[in-house]
């Protein structure tokens, strides 16, 4: 074959087409992707404050249970039978202070690259060149 033919010179153009409508179509899924992604990492950031809150109102309970407990404890005789198990208690109390939660956006994702390919396809020799 010398060049392509006008069927082949179709067919590839049609194919261009078809390539160039299917990689809008990947940059348009891809963009509503990461469009879907940053909502809901919003309402996810909204339920991390809202844990976080309820952790830092946890924090102030055990706070005030422990005030509580070692002011009952300084009345206890060392000596008590209590003493022991209310030391413990206390201190698992005191060693209780959980951490704020923190959880990172997701990345975004990247288009491929795709014009690269489009354009080596369409800049194929559609004949040979002269050499002259």
């Amino acid at each position: 074959m010398k060049k392509l033919t006008k069927t082949l010179l179709r067919e590839k153009e049609s194919l261009l087409d078809r390539l160039d409508d299917k990689r809008e179509d990947v940059k348009d899924r891809i963009n509503e992707l990461n469009e879907r992604m940053s909502a809901l990492y919003s309402e996810v950031e909204d339920a991390v404050i809202d844990y976080n809150e309820a952790l830092a109102e946890v924090r102030a309970f055990v706070s005030r249970v422990t005030e509580k407990m070692k002011t009952h404890f300084d009345t206890l005789s060392p000596d008590s039978p209590k003493s022991d198990a209310y030391s413990e208690m206390l201190t698992r109390w005191e060693d209780f202070v959980p951490d704020d939660i923190e959880v990172e956006a997701p990345s975004e994702v990247d288009l491929p690259e795709m014009d690269d390919v489009q354009q080596e396809f369409e800049g194929l020799p559609e004949e040979p060149t002269s050499e002259d």
